[in-house]
């Protein structure tokens, strides 16, 4: 009914696409950027920065988790679709930039 599978998959793919992006552009900052579908999950050099980029994005509204020492992981609702993500990674790469 409502094409979740699919705009699962294409949101995915701009995620992820979007991600591999961020990690060129601040390669110290993220690594090891993995996932299916929208459930994505990346790498911080330790877990003070790991923590500070939590932090920073739930002040920027966004709703994102910590996993293990250092990895930021991205679940988002199954109705994300890809202007969700473009808003998400504008305010990512806002915080890259302040570290």
């Amino acid at each position: 009914k409502d094409n979740l599978l699919e705009l699962v998959q294409v949101t995915g793919n701009y995620l992820a696409d979007g991600l591999d992006i961020l990690q060129r552009v601040y390669p110290n900052m993220l690594s090891n950027n993995r996932g299916k579908g929208t459930f994505r999950a990346v790498d911080m050099p330790d877990t003070e920065t790991q923590l500070k980029v939590i932090s920073m994005l739930r002040q920027e509204g966004v709703q994102i988790g910590g996993c293990g020492a250092s990895t930021v992981r991205i679940r988002p609702s199954l109705t994300l679709d890809p202007s969700h993500v473009t808003i998400f990674l504008e305010k990512f790469e806002k915080v890259l930039k302040t570290l």
